[in-house]
């Protein structure tokens, strides 16, 4: 009985110190199979969102113009090109009939609806440009507008305003809702002409947004991009009256503009010379400002423009980089067998740029990752350099799985064992 007694021990001995090793076995295996899904993830930075420049370096076109406020930008992305005091009140003197003509165009339903010319509408018009009608006329709503655009009539720009409102005043109220409607916040109007009054303001910034808008409209695409036109048989003007553009007639061979396509001066003597104009050129829709150009000297609000066109003629709209686009190739270094993985270019990225521009495209992705027993997540960074400045920067995620082959990771957790006694 005894004997029995010391075999039934030993092999409950035995079972119990087989189970304590199967469960270490099993223990070890969870350990060394288990993957923590609670993985930091590290965050290398090359540069900081303060680091990107999306300046232009225009201070010498600044410096080249005659204009002292200025604003140029390409709808095409809403960059802004030049940014002279933009955001200062300036007075915009017949650049207003940009307003006077799109509220005009906007308002009437019918544009070749007669408006018969009264006395007061040529009331008290002796400072002021005219086109030239006569009481007793009936030109068309849409003949007023060319004579609103080409010789700058004010004639023309009040008789619309008697015709749809039946005032001035009236008028003056349409346009002023029109502009707060659109975004032109620093504006007010007080005529619909342009003549100096010192609560009739503007600035380029708001002129921009303004002349942004109006060639989203393809009659006003046309008139204010015409250079003569002739209205119908009038009872002064049997062979009609003869409308010429101030604007697209004031320049010859000596001032090139490329890619100019229309737009509106404007003079008075606080106001300057002022110009609103717009062009296309190398992909680039432009739409540009300039506002108090000296007055001693004909024309220097249009060598402006040449100026500014010329310019950006050696500019292009660029892609820099483009979505898909191979970015970098790392390795992964496993226990046994590395393999490599290719990594893409988030995202498209549209610039104008000179078109000498140096571009570089750079990230700090590094050349290879070794796995661990646990998944690896790191947030890496990819730049635009034009001529070794920051232009862009876009945050690049890279993943590395844990170790995957069973044998590799138990020399893993081996290692991981080892470091942790030689530390």
């Amino acid at each position: 009985m005894a004997k029995r007694r010391k075999r039934r021990i030993r092999y409950d001995r035995i079972l119990i110190i087989l189970c304590v090793i199967v469960a270490l076995c099993i223990g070890f295996l969870h350990f060394v199979t288990k993957e923590d899904k609670a993985v930091e993830t590290v965050t290398e930075r090359m540069y900081e969102t303060s680091d990107i420049d999306l300046s232009y370096e225009t201070d010498d076109l600044k410096d080249d113009i005659n204009s002292t406020y200025a604003f140029v930008i390409d709808l095409n992305g809403e960059q802004i090109l030049l940014d002279k005091q933009s955001e200062e009140q300036i007075y915009p003197a017949s650049m207003t009939k940009i307003l006077t003509a799109i509220v005009a165009i906007e308002s009437c339903d019918d544009l070749q609806a007669e408006v018969l010319i009264t006395e007061e509408m040529l009331a008290g018009l002796w400072e002021a440009s005219v086109a030239g009608f006569a009481v007793g006329e009936k030109p068309t709503v849409e003949e007023l507008l060319y004579a609103v655009a080409l010789p700058s009539g004010a004639d023309a720009a009040n008789a619309l305003a008697y015709y749809i409102d039946g005032s001035v005043s009236q008028y003056i109220e349409r346009m002023n809702h029109f502009a707060s409607s659109i975004g032109m916040s620093h504006s007010h109007f007080m005529n619909t002409t342009g003549l100096h009054d010192a609560d009739h303001y503007t600035t380029c910034r708001d002129m921009g947004t303004l002349l942004e808008y109006c060639i989203q409209n393809p009659v006003f695409v046309n008139i204010f991009s015409t250079k003569k036109y002739t209205t119908h048989a009038l009872a002064y003007h049997p062979d009609g009256l003869e409308l010429n553009s101030t604007f697209m007639n004031s320049f010859n061979d000596d001032f090139t503009a490329p890619g100019l396509i229309g737009g509106k001066t404007g003079y008075t003597n606080p106001a300057g010379l002022c110009l609103g104009y717009w062009a296309e050129n190398h992909d680039m829709k432009m739409v540009a400002i300039t506002a108090k150009a000296d007055i001693d000297g004909h024309y220097k609000h249009i060598l402006d423009m040449s100026t500014i066109l010329n310019y950006f003629d050696g500019w292009e709209r660029k892609q820099l980089i483009t979505e898909g686009d191979l970015l970098k190739t790392y390795t992964v270094n496993t226990v046994y067998d590395p393999y490599e993985v290719s990594v893409t270019v988030p995202d498209s990225f549209v610039r104008d740029i000179p078109s000498d521009a140096n571009i570089q495209v750079i990230s700090n992705i590094p050349d290879s990752f070794s796995t661990t027993l646990n998944r690896q997540e790191y947030i890496y960074q990819m730049a635009v350099l034009q001529d070794d400045k920051v232009v862009y920067l876009q945050d690049v995620p890279i993943t590395i799985p844990s170790e995957q082959k069973f044998f590799g990771r138990v020399r893993l957790w081996f290692h991981s064992l080892f470091s942790k006694e030689d530390k």
